[in-house]
Protein backbone atom coordinates (compact mmCIF):
# COMPACT_ATOMS: atom_id res chain seq x y z
CA UNK A 1 0.00 0.00 0.00
CA UNK A 2 1.06 3.90 -1.06
CA UNK A 3 1.74 5.24 2.28
CA UNK A 4 -1.43 7.43 2.55
CA UNK A 5 -3.59 4.50 1.55
CA UNK A 6 -4.72 5.39 -1.75
CA UNK A 7 -2.97 3.01 -4.16
CA UNK A 8 -2.16 -0.80 -3.62
CA UNK A 9 0.64 -1.75 -5.61
CA UNK A 10 1.63 -5.75 -6.80
CA UNK A 11 4.73 -7.32 -8.71
CA UNK A 12 3.36 -10.23 -10.82
CA UNK A 13 5.41 -13.09 -12.46
CA UNK A 14 5.12 -11.34 -15.88
CA UNK A 15 7.73 -8.58 -14.42
CA UNK A 16 5.02 -5.53 -14.84
CA UNK A 17 3.84 -3.61 -11.76
CA UNK A 18 0.03 -3.62 -10.94
CA UNK A 19 -1.00 -0.35 -9.41
CA UNK A 20 -4.87 -0.61 -8.54
CA UNK A 21 -6.73 2.71 -6.60
CA UNK A 22 -7.52 1.11 -3.30
CA UNK A 23 -10.91 2.72 -3.43
CA UNK A 24 -12.04 1.62 -6.62
CA UNK A 25 -10.33 -1.25 -6.69
CA UNK A 26 -9.67 -0.93 -10.54
CA UNK A 27 -6.40 -1.28 -12.19
CA UNK A 28 -4.62 2.39 -12.94
CA UNK A 29 -1.69 1.84 -14.46
CA UNK A 30 1.44 -1.17 -15.43
CA UNK A 31 5.04 -0.75 -15.79
CA UNK A 32 7.52 -3.46 -16.96
CA UNK A 33 10.02 -3.67 -14.09
CA UNK A 34 12.26 -5.59 -14.91
CA UNK A 35 14.23 -8.38 -17.95
CA UNK A 36 14.44 -10.60 -15.88
CA UNK A 37 12.76 -12.18 -12.64
CA UNK A 38 11.12 -8.76 -10.00
CA UNK A 39 12.16 -9.91 -6.59
CA UNK A 40 10.53 -7.37 -4.20
CA UNK A 41 8.76 -4.11 -3.77
CA UNK A 42 9.35 -0.88 -1.36
CA UNK A 43 7.57 2.13 -0.92
CA UNK A 44 9.16 4.91 0.54
CA UNK A 45 7.22 5.91 3.64
CA UNK A 46 6.57 9.66 2.91
CA UNK A 47 7.38 10.24 -0.72
CA UNK A 48 5.83 8.84 -4.06
CA UNK A 49 8.60 6.32 -5.06
CA UNK A 50 8.96 3.13 -5.35
CA UNK A 51 11.98 0.36 -5.51
CA UNK A 52 11.48 -2.60 -7.44
CA UNK A 53 14.72 -5.39 -7.03
CA UNK A 54 15.37 -7.93 -9.23
CA UNK A 55 17.52 -10.83 -11.15
CA UNK A 56 18.62 -7.93 -13.94
CA UNK A 57 22.26 -8.09 -14.87
CA UNK A 58 23.62 -11.16 -12.83
CA UNK A 59 24.35 -9.97 -9.69
CA UNK A 60 20.80 -8.02 -9.34
CA UNK A 61 19.69 -4.76 -10.30
CA UNK A 62 17.56 -1.95 -7.89
CA UNK A 63 15.34 0.43 -10.00
CA UNK A 64 13.36 3.38 -8.55
CA UNK A 65 9.76 4.36 -9.87
CA UNK A 66 7.56 7.67 -9.60
CA UNK A 67 3.95 6.19 -10.41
Amino acid sequence: MSPRGDWLHCIAEDRKLYCFNSSTGELEQTLELHEKEAMGLAHHPHQNLLASFGTDAGAGKLNFWKP
